[in-house]
């Protein structure tokens, strides 16, 4: 006998706080857990994100809340890991959009360190992208973003010139970045959106997570 279980997690369950959202915010479709959530990636009105998770916790329309700089980036260097804030909300960015951030870093050309740089950037760029649902392209995504991830931590470790000039970057995006920003933030498998558009184009219900027939609990991940 199958078995179908809606759990609310006290109403937490699509919060950053709980690791298999934050999963699939990072890689949509691609995540290992997006079949725990009840989301509907391609809506048929065209007005609404495909392949995306609308995310209504903007206080104001996007563009204006870009423009206010309260919409920013940062860098976990002990974990080399990126997201994105706004206020108490976090939100991961996709390991493959990484180059985006990386392959503009001020490094000097005759900089030693440039070509573990240069080898990261292709790596990210060659993960398997958020399109995929094949299991094993899933697993390989995830191992190689892993891995990646801690490379670029022992590299940033290592060469505290090369956290530095990570750093410079994340806040030239913050600031004078602003366009660059804005197309990072577009290359997510997520959407920020006002908050009053949530009962009009959001794409999934945000209160209740869906098992699966293994008998894993998602709520409690």
């Amino acid at each position: 006998m199958d078995q179908l279980l809606d759990i609310v997690p006290n109403h937490m369950g699509v919060s950053s706080d709980n690791a298999l959202w934050y999963d699939v915010l990072e890689n949509g479709r691609a995540s290992a857990y997006a079949s725990f959530f009840d989301i509907n990636w391609s809506p048929a009105n065209s007005e609404k994100p495909r392949g995306k998770v609308l995310l209504p916790i903007l206080g104001d329309h996007f563009r204006a809340a870009l423009e206010r700089r309260e919409i920013r980036l940062s860098y976990d260097a002990e974990v080399g890991t990126f997201s994105v804030n706004y206020y108490e909300h976090r939100c991961p960015i996709d390991p493959g959009t990484y180059p985006m951030i990386l392959d503009s870093i001020p490094l000097p050309e005759a900089d030693v360190h440039r070509q573990e740089i240069e080898r990261l950037v292709t790596a990210f760029g060659n993960l398997p992208g958020r399109d995929t649902t094949d299991g094993e392209c899933v697993a390989s995504r995830a191992r190689g973003a892993a891995s990646l991830k801690a490379d670029l931590a022992e590299v940033c470790a290592r060469h505290p010139g090369i956290a530095h000039s990570v750093e410079e970057r994340v806040g030239w995006l913050n600031g004078e970045g602003l366009e660059s920003l804005h197309a990072l933030l577009e290359a997510q498998a997520y959407r920020l959106a006002y908050w009053r558009a949530a009962s009009d184009e959001i794409n999934y219900r945000p209160a209740f997570l869906r098992s699966q027939r293994t008998g894993r609990h998602p709520s409690r991940g």
